[in-house]
């Protein structure tokens, strides 16, 4: 990631940053190397449908487990603070057409203004 960053190539890195240690990380890489971070937290507030997308999920990579719903509610988790954490936009995933639509504007919105 640092290196594709310095040869000013985007990074897209998708994955869980419950804490505020783990969001703080891209943070500090960012304003170290000068490079725009735009920074999204998915949110699905339908319980029943989270717990549905959860348990139904498969893993595409060979001999990795996906965690239980159990392992999933059971995470760590501290609420976004823009204060520590930095700007970030709330993508609620009920509706996946609307969210990735949301999500492609707000890149495309960074990359004119940049």
């Amino acid at each position: 990631m640092i290196e594709n960053l310095r040869l000013g190539h985007g990074v897209i890195i998708d994955s869980v940053n419950p804490l505020h240690l783990s969001r703080k990380m891209f943070l500090t890489i960012t304003d170290e190397l000068i490079v725009d971070l735009v920074q999204f937290e998915l949110i699905l507030n339908d319980r029943r449908l989270h717990w549905q997308r959860v348990e139904n999920r498969q893993s595409d990579i060979p001999n990795l487990n996906v965690p239980s719903w159990q392992k999933v509610i059971d995470r760590e988790y501290e609420p976004w603070d823009e204060m520590i954490d930095g700007h970030r936009t709330a993508i609620e995933m009920s509706d996946f057409p609307a969210a990735l639509e949301k999500c492609q504007a707000v890149i495309e919105k960074k990359n004119r203004s940049s």
